[in-house]
């Protein structure tokens, strides 16, 4: 009970919501524009007045014992809808005058398409040569095809065969079939008939009516159980599957290319099934141009309102009718949609080529070389700490230090004069190369005297002793 009140109290709540109640008409939309990018050209065939041999069959199926009438009055009301958004779309539908799967099979028969898709088997016994089945909006799926001519190939089945396993395995017009008779044994009669050159839907009709001579095992089992069925007719049964008023009808069926898409009607008829806003059916009819490319009239796009950061998607304004909204579109969809409001600078930029000038590994290599080089000679702090506050101050300290260098060269060139450049004697050179010679020997026993004092105090301190010891 709980379970029950609590389903009850969510059906309630969806009574208002029509994207709830209407949700075949999304999916429907949803389908129709896979099977346009598939380039597929869909004709939708909808259902006319049920027959009444299907009356049984219909009941069980909405769980009664039994119907007044085969008037699909609810039914009637979905398909309203449903064509509605068709017309909206510029997709072409016809009305069956009885079953939909008959009128789309007599439709292929007079080849004006070249197959059909149903779920429902019967289509076969309808005459139907190839079968779409199993279809998906899904990018990878796959679909389903059946072949008469390859079953033929196979197993020898033609349409009459599917017939006969239709009547007596069980079908929308007679449902429950012959208890007793199952797949293998109408297998074995029908192939038994094959054989002897029998024609399996006269065949069957005389072993109904007991006019049938030289029955084998099978035939003389399928005598006995037709007796309980005493109020099978055969014949109506049969002409069922036989299209009359579907053939007239099909012979002047024409296919018209020219259908588009309305703006206008697909945007009031989404208002008022699914509470679309503008701007959502605006986006929805942008999406069915881009994917099946075809053209929406009364979409007009009247301008660039503006581009968003980074100039990769932008705002345009449309109109249908008198309805206005703004819609996001990707730069790339506003060159196939209303490429006259994309400027220059909305084209596309070409894939950047690689850069292999030598120059910017010379300058990368280059500062690395300034930077981490052992050779050159880096304050304490700045290798401990290289912030950028800190490495500005030290390189101005450095440039001050150089630009003191410089002035004090300069002040001593100003004080000089070029006679006490040129004042030395040619003959004076060895002299001075020796007092040069001189110096530089100095300063590596200077040196090295340094390094000598240096390492006895390290002795010193290392075992506590004097230097004088």
């Amino acid at each position: 009970m709980a379970d029950k009140s609590i389903a009850h109290s969510r059906m309630n709540s969806y009574r208002g919501d029509k994207q709830v109640q209407n949700f075949f008409v999304r999916n429907l939309f949803s389908r129709v524009v896979r099977l346009l990018e598939l380039g597929v050209i869909p004709v939708f065939v909808t259902d006319g007045k049920a027959p009444e041999a299907k009356m049984k069959t219909m009941a069980s199926r909405l769980g009664q014992a039994e119907l007044s009438s085969t008037k699909r009055t609810r039914f009637a009301q979905v398909l309203k809808k449903c064509t509605d958004l068709l017309d909206a779309m510029g997709i072409q539908f016809i009305a069956a005058p009885g079953e939909a799967e008959k009128m789309a099979s007599t439709l292929q028969i007079a080849e004006k398409v070249d197959a059909v898709f149903t779920f429902d088997g019967d289509a076969f016994c309808f005459g139907a040569n190839c079968i779409y089945r199993t279809f998906s909006c899904d990018t990878d799926a796959e679909f389903e095809f059946v072949s008469l001519e390859k079953i033929k190939e196979l197993y020898k089945y033609s349409r009459f065969d599917f017939i006969v396993f239709a009547v007596l395995c069980g079908c929308d017009y007679f449902s429950t079939g012959i208890k007793g008779v199952g797949p293998k044994m109408t297998t074995r009669l029908v192939m038994d008939w094959k054989k002897r050159k029998f024609n399996p839907l006269r065949r069957l009709a005389d072993i109904k009516s007991g006019k049938a001579m030289k029955m084998e095992k099978d035939e003389v089992k399928l005598k006995a159980a037709f007796k309980n069925y005493p109020e099978l007719d055969m014949d109506a049964l049969i002409v069922e599957f036989m299209a009359r008023e579907e053939g007239t009808k099909a012979e002047g069926f024409c296919l018209n290319r020219n259908l588009r898409c309305s703006a206008t009607k697909f945007i009031g008829l989404m208002e008022r099934l699914l509470d679309w806003t503008t701007v959502k059916s605006m986006e929805k009819l942008i999406e069915f141009q881009l994917r099946t490319q075809r053209q929406v009239d009364e979409l007009v796009a009247l301008s660039l309102v503006r581009s968003l950061k980074g100039a990769k998607s932008h705002m345009i304004c449309f109109q249908a009718g008198q309805e206005r909204a703004e819609v996001k579109l990707k730069t790339e969809e506003v060159h196939i949609i209303c490429p006259q409001l994309a400027p220059a600078s909305l084209n596309p930029l070409p894939k950047p080529e690689s850069n292999n000038d030598i120059r910017r590994f010379v300058v990368t290599k280059e500062t690395k070389r300034k930077l981490n080089s052992p050779q050159v000679k880096k304050p304490e702090k700045l290798m401990k700490h290289l912030t950028p506050q800190k490495l500005g101050d030290v390189s101005q300290k450095l440039d001050e230090d150089f630009n003191a260098g410089v002035d004090n060269i300069c002040d001593i060139l100003e004080k000089s004069s070029l006679d006490d450049d040129l004042d030395i004697p040619e003959d004076d050179s060895d002299e001075l190369f020796n007092l040069n010679r001189a110096l530089n020997k100095k300063s590596t026993e200077n040196k090295e005297n340094r390094s000598t004092v240096t390492a006895k105090k390290k002795l010193a301190l290392k075992y506590n002793f004097s230097d004088s010891d």
